[in-house]
C-alpha cells in the first residue's frame, strides 16, 4: 500500500483517538461516563473534555478531504509528492487536534490551513 494510503488510513482513525481521550474526560466527570446518552454528557463537559470533543468531531468533518486522495492515487500522480503531502496532511491534522486540546487556537488554525494546503497540492497534483 502507497503511503499516500496508509495516511488515509491514519485519518481515518484519528477521530477515533481524540474520542477515546473525550471518552477519559467524560469518564472523570461528575457521576462517571454515561454510557447511556454520550453525546448529551459530551455536551456538558468544559475545558479540556469540551476541546477533545470538537477535535473529535473536526477530525470526522477532516476525513471528508479524503477525497483528492483517491482521485491523486487513481491517476497516478508522483508518488513522493503525493507521499509527502499525505504525511504532511497526517502531522498538520493531528497538530490540529493536540493544539484544540491544548486550546492554542492561532497555531491550531494555522495546522486547519496547512491541512488544507496539502488536500489542494492533491488536487493539484492529480490533474
Amino acid at each position: 500500500m502507497s503511503g499516500l494510503l496508509w495516511s488515509l488510513v491514519y485519518a481515518t482513525f484519528l477521530p477515533i483517538v481524540w474520542s477515546i481521550i473525550g471518552g477519559g474526560q467524560r469518564a472523570r466527570a461528575e457521576g462517571g461516563f454515561d454510557n447511556n446518552n454520550p453525546p448529551r454528557q459530551a455536551a456538558t463537559l468544559s475545558g479540556m473534555g469540551e476541546r477533545a470533543n470538537a477535535a473529535h468531531q473536526n477530525a470526522w468533518e477532516a476525513l471528508m478531504m479524503s477525497t483528492p486522495v483517491m482521485i491523486a492515487t487513481l491517476t497516478g500522480a508522483a508518488a513522493a509528492a503525493k507521499t509527502t503531502t499525505g504525511i504532511v496532511f497526517c502531522v498538520a491534522r493531528t497538530l490540529h487536534g493536540i493544539l484544540y486540546c491544548m486550546d492554542l487556537a492561532s497555531l491550531r488554525s494555522l495546522s486547519w490551513f496547512v491541512g488544507l494546503g496539502a488536500t489542494i497540492y492533491l488536487i493539484v497534483l492529480a490533474t
